[in-house]
């Protein structure tokens, strides 16, 4: 026995507000949920049907903005090369094993060098269920068809997560990859009319965050190809465990309301890419300024490198609710934002420079305290 059109759609579309409605308030806290019609509108751009992608980048994201970050890219990856050619704990090997690592990392900015040809993919108009099946059909035979052919490095690897119509950055430790799609290149993340220490401590502490993924608890057990390896010296992986202690203790102390903790363990590698996003940040930062006097200005009675500070905590402001602080403490291995904005700074000498911190000050963090790794 068949059901009415008009019968299906209105089942379907109290599914999507029931299931709307229980991740809102209950996994997130929120008083209303969304429309399911937006949750729609977000899947056919994670499937980058047409025309989400090419058009997006057309409009949104300029051949300027992809020199610039591209440029950022440059010396953020520079600066963390310059320090772990300076590293002074790591044995000789496991430190060039790193190096080598590193300077194979590719990082795609904005959109794929190549688009994916979705021209042969009948979509309709109306029939949303309909071309989310057949955009799905289309890609798993075209995954299929590849199998066993020669792997590409210009496209992007994950439509759900890195589409540029999607607002994120990644790290593929699988590919030793980086995607930065065009959606998270705009303000306040970057902005091409920004001052160098907004820019380099937002979008470019980003940058230096997911390149420290591949160097940190999780991502460090692969190697240069996307091999499951290990390829540290043993003293090395004792000191390393020893330092990222200091970020687990650190975290662990926060309170992220009176009567919750937050989740040092679970945080770590996030909170490891963090202090190594503002470090390299702001070492770029410095190193520009130095070749581009003109541009170290003070502004609204900041310096560039309180600029610097300022942005990176601005970046990580948000409001949450109470039951979803608890939620996402207890399950995500991202601190709250609260906890992002200034912990990862502790760790770098110029912070308090920059402020003139002292010790006794609330945000002095003690130099034993301070996680030395990258």
């Amino acid at each position: 026995m068949g059901v009415p059109a008009a019968g299906h759609r209105a089942t379907i579309h109290r599914l999507q507000r029931a299931q709307a409605g229980f991740v809102a308030s209950v996994l997130r806290g929120q008083l209303h949920a969304a429309d399911p019609l937006q949750t729609s509108d977000r899947d056919h751009c994670q499937l980058d049907r047409p025309p989400a992608g090419p058009p997006f980048v057309e409009k949104n994201f300029s051949a300027e903005s992809k020199r610039a970050v591209e440029d950022m890219v440059g010396r953020v990856h520079a600066e963390f090369r310059a320090r772990l050619g300076k590293n002074t704990w790591l044995t000789k090997a496991t430190r060039q094993q790193a190096l080598n690592k590193l300077d194979k990392v590719k990082i795609t900015v904005g959109y794929p060098e190549k688009w994916i040809d979705y021209s042969a993919v009948d979509i309709r108009a109306g029939d949303y269920f309909g071309n989310l099946a057949r955009i799905s059909e289309f890609l798993a035979r075209r995954n299929l068809a590849r199998w066993g052919g020669p792997v590409t490095e210009d496209e992007f690897a994950n439509p759900a997560e890195t589409l540029p119509t999607v607002i994120n950055a990644a790290y593929d430790p699988l590919r030793n990859a980086i995607e930065i799609p065009a959606a998270f290149l705009q303000p306040p993340t970057y902005d091409p009319k920004a001052d160098p220490a907004t820019n380099f401590c937002t979008i470019g502490a980003v940058i230096g965050h997911e390149i420290t993924h591949g160097f940190d608890s999780g991502g460090r057990h692969y190697d240069e190809i996307g091999r499951a390896r290990n390829w540290w010296v043993k003293t090395d992986e004792v000191k390393f465990n020893k330092e990222t202690q200091k970020l687990v203790r650190q975290s662990s102390a926060f309170k992220v309301l009176p009567d919750l903790h937050a989740n040092g363990e679970l945080t770590v590698t996030e909170n490891l890419a963090d202090v190594g996003g503002i470090a390299f940040a702001y070492g770029a930062l410095n190193k520009y300024l130095k070749t581009h006097p003109e541009e170290n200005k003070v502004i609204d009675g900041l310096t560039q490198s309180q600029r610097c500070f300022i942005a990176w905590g601005q970046m990580w402001s948000d409001k949450m609710r109470e039951g979803f602080l608890r939620q996402i403490t207890a399950t995500n291995p991202h601190a709250v934002g609260q906890y992002r904005a200034f912990a990862a700074a502790q760790h770098e000498p110029g912070f308090f420079t920059a402020f003139r911190i002292r010790q006794g000050d609330p945000m002095w963090l003690s130099p034993k305290d301070r996680a030395k790794i990258w």
